[in-house]
């Protein structure tokens, strides 16, 4: 069961990601907590379950939804700073 909560955990990031990037910056700070940091959450929580039972096959599927906000992270900055410049 453990298994199917870790991966509902990646799926929701990925929902959580798409959904913000279809929404440009504003969707990824959308809200009190926003669209970016409630998918990181539903990451890390994810990648522990993933590291405390050894599901191996899911440790490349985190790192590149780590690269995918990292770079959605960046992407929502240089939007937000080219509005105040």
């Amino acid at each position: 069961m453990k298994l199917h909560l870790a991966d509902y955990h990646l799926e929701a990031c990925r929902l959580l990601l798409a959904e913000g990037m279809a929404h440009g910056a504003e969707g990824m700070a959308q809200g009190a907590k926003g669209k970016g940091q409630e998918a990181r959450e539903h990451l890390d929580i994810a990648a522990e379950m993933i590291a405390e039972m050894g599901y191996g096959r899911r440790k490349p599927e985190v790192e590149e939804l780590r690269r995918e906000l990292a770079v959605e992270q960046e992407r929502g900055s240089r939007d937000q700073s080219k509005k105040i410049g």
